[in-house]
Formats: C-alpha cells, structure tokens, sequence
C-alpha cells in the first residue's frame, strides 16, 4: 500500500515515526487531510485533533497544541508544542 513518512515532534521528544496512508491536522482555518500525492505545503496548526493511519491500517488520535506542518515528496512532519494521545480513533 502507497504511503508517506510521519514525524510528529515536540520540544521534549519524539512523539510517532512511520508510514502512514493519511493524516488529519487542525489547520488555522479547519481540518485539512494529507494523502499520499498531496502537493507541498507549510502551514499552521492550531490546537485541536491530529489523526493517522499506518499503512498496516491501525488508527491513531492525539490532541495537539499549536505548531506547524511541511509535507514535501513524501515526508511530513508536524512540529507541536504539546502532543498527547487520546482514545484510538
């Protein structure tokens, strides 16, 4: 199954590294969703809930504060102050 890379990292750690086939962010102006083709982008997260999928289909939710996002050929990572894990999606 196609997929992309996922770093999300906060000050004090690393929180998740994989593969992944979608990831949902808060954006600034609401939700936005990465699929493997998405085009690049850098944007602001506000706080609110970051969603994944691994490539093996297991589903993860976190509750994220501000931070930031690059997704450029292949490969995100989500920059955020605060990440901590919520119920599994």
């Amino acid at each position: 199954m196609q997929g992309f890379n996922l770093e999300i990292v906060t000050p004090q750690k690393l929180i998740a590294r994989g593969k992944v086939t979608e990831l949902t962010v808060p954006g600034e102006l609401g939700e936005m969703t990465l699929l493997p083709e998405h085009t690049h982008i850098i944007s602001y997260l506000g706080k609110g809930r970051l969603l994944y999928r691994t490539v093996e289909g297991q589903r993860f939710q976190l509750e994220i504060e501000s931070g930031f996002i690059h997704f450029e050929s292949g490969n995100a990572i989500v920059l955020t102050e605060k990440a901590l894990e919520s119920t599994t999606a």
